[in-house]
Protein backbone atom coordinates (compact mmCIF):
# COMPACT_ATOMS: atom_id res chain seq x y z
CA UNK A 1 0.00 0.00 0.00
CA UNK A 2 1.36 3.17 -0.67
CA UNK A 3 0.99 6.47 1.32
CA UNK A 4 -0.96 8.14 -0.48
CA UNK A 5 -3.22 5.29 -0.70
CA UNK A 6 -2.89 5.11 3.16
CA UNK A 7 -3.81 8.32 4.04
CA UNK A 8 -6.87 8.69 1.69
CA UNK A 9 -7.72 5.64 3.99
CA UNK A 10 -7.20 7.48 7.41
CA UNK A 11 -9.12 10.67 5.82
CA UNK A 12 -12.41 8.11 4.85
CA UNK A 13 -11.81 6.85 8.15
CA UNK A 14 -11.85 9.95 10.26
CA UNK A 15 -14.94 11.66 8.10
CA UNK A 16 -16.64 7.90 9.06
CA UNK A 17 -15.95 8.15 12.83
CA UNK A 18 -16.75 11.91 13.10
CA UNK A 19 -20.20 11.64 11.16
CA UNK A 20 -20.78 8.80 13.33
CA UNK A 21 -20.20 10.60 16.53
CA UNK A 22 -22.41 13.63 15.33
CA UNK A 23 -25.24 10.79 14.89
CA UNK A 24 -24.40 9.42 18.64
CA UNK A 25 -25.15 13.03 19.34
CA UNK A 26 -27.58 13.91 17.59
CA UNK A 27 -29.60 10.55 18.99
CA UNK A 28 -28.32 11.29 22.38
CA UNK A 29 -30.05 14.99 22.42
CA UNK A 30 -33.39 13.33 21.52
CA UNK A 31 -33.05 10.52 23.93
CA UNK A 32 -32.59 7.88 21.60
CA UNK A 33 -30.94 5.07 22.04
CA UNK A 34 -27.23 5.96 20.13
CA UNK A 35 -25.22 3.18 18.48
CA UNK A 36 -22.45 3.08 21.09
CA UNK A 37 -24.73 2.28 23.82
CA UNK A 38 -26.10 -0.30 21.44
CA UNK A 39 -22.98 -1.46 20.69
CA UNK A 40 -21.83 -1.66 24.37
CA UNK A 41 -24.83 -3.68 25.03
CA UNK A 42 -23.76 -6.47 22.33
CA UNK A 43 -20.41 -6.34 23.85
CA UNK A 44 -21.11 -7.07 27.06
CA UNK A 45 -23.61 -9.87 26.24
CA UNK A 46 -20.79 -11.27 24.21
CA UNK A 47 -18.05 -10.91 26.86
CA UNK A 48 -21.10 -13.05 29.26
CA UNK A 49 -20.66 -15.72 27.10
CA UNK A 50 -16.79 -15.54 26.07
CA UNK A 51 -15.95 -15.39 29.92
CA UNK A 52 -18.65 -18.34 30.40
CA UNK A 53 -17.10 -20.50 27.47
CA UNK A 54 -13.62 -19.85 29.43
CA UNK A 55 -14.64 -20.74 33.02
CA UNK A 56 -16.14 -24.23 31.29
CA UNK A 57 -13.28 -24.97 29.14
CA UNK A 58 -10.71 -24.15 32.26
CA UNK A 59 -12.32 -26.14 34.49
CA UNK A 60 -12.15 -29.15 31.53
CA UNK A 61 -8.52 -28.34 30.65
CA UNK A 62 -7.45 -27.93 34.53
CA UNK A 63 -9.76 -29.65 36.82
CA UNK A 64 -7.26 -33.37 37.18
CA UNK A 65 -9.62 -36.59 36.86
CA UNK A 66 -10.15 -38.69 39.27
CA UNK A 67 -8.33 -42.07 39.21
CA UNK A 68 -10.63 -45.53 39.78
Amino acid sequence: MTFNTAAKNFVILITVAIVLLLVDLFKWQSGQQTWSEAIWEVNQMTLAVAFGVGMVCGHCFTVPKVAK
